[in-house]
């Protein structure tokens, strides 16, 4: 093969992605089915205790309330019957109003992928694993603990690209320092 042939085959190679095109040709790994639990989800409290809870947050929402920043979500949820004050950003709710809007939550939600093979199910019995999100550290053999810093944080995120078993990312997976 002569200097030219091989000048024209880098070229052509470039062309068609080069390096980048295989590393990512070798990073697209096909999506698994997504995971079910086939068991029923164990109970963190009884009944009683669940009622409990539920009626405690019941009476913190119309006493105390909650401090909603955004003006538009306070138009929103006056419109929706909430008690709110101008002027101010807390938001309290008639129990009635929190009563009416429990019912009408699904019992599973999907999150589209740019790649419909890659939607997720969440709830309904589906599985889906997820990151860390947050950590602080990052840790390895070589660099032992350490405080998150910007090249860990891109490390671990082409790591979690080229898993198949990790759904989807909460957050940062180490905060860069």
């Amino acid at each position: 093969m002569t200097d030219t042939d091989q000048g024209s085959e880098a070229r052509a190679h470039r062309r068609k992605g080069g390096r980048a095109s295989e590393r990512a040709a070798a990073l697209d790994v096909p999506a698994k089915p997504q995971p079910r639990n086939p068991y029923p989800p164990v109970p963190a409290c009884s009944a009683d205790q669940l009622e409990a809870i539920h009626h405690g947050s019941l009476r913190i929402l119309k006493e105390i309330g909650i401090d909603v920043l955004h003006a538009g979500a306070r138009d929103i949820l006056k419109g929706a019957g909430a008690d709110v004050t101008p002027g101010a950003e807390r938001v309290r709710f008639d129990p009635a109003v929190i009563e009416a809007q429990i019912g009408k939550a699904p019992k599973s939600f999907s999150l589209h992928s740019r790649s419909p093979a890659r939607k997720l199910v969440i709830g309904d019995g589906h599985v889906a694993f997820c990151s860390v999100g947050s950590a602080p550290n990052s840790f390895d053999r070589d660099g032992g603990r350490r405080p998150g810093n910007h090249k860990d944080y891109k490390n671990f995120i082409r790591l979690g690209q080229s898993l198949d078993s990790v759904h989807l990312w909460g957050g940062y997976p180490v905060e860069p320092v």
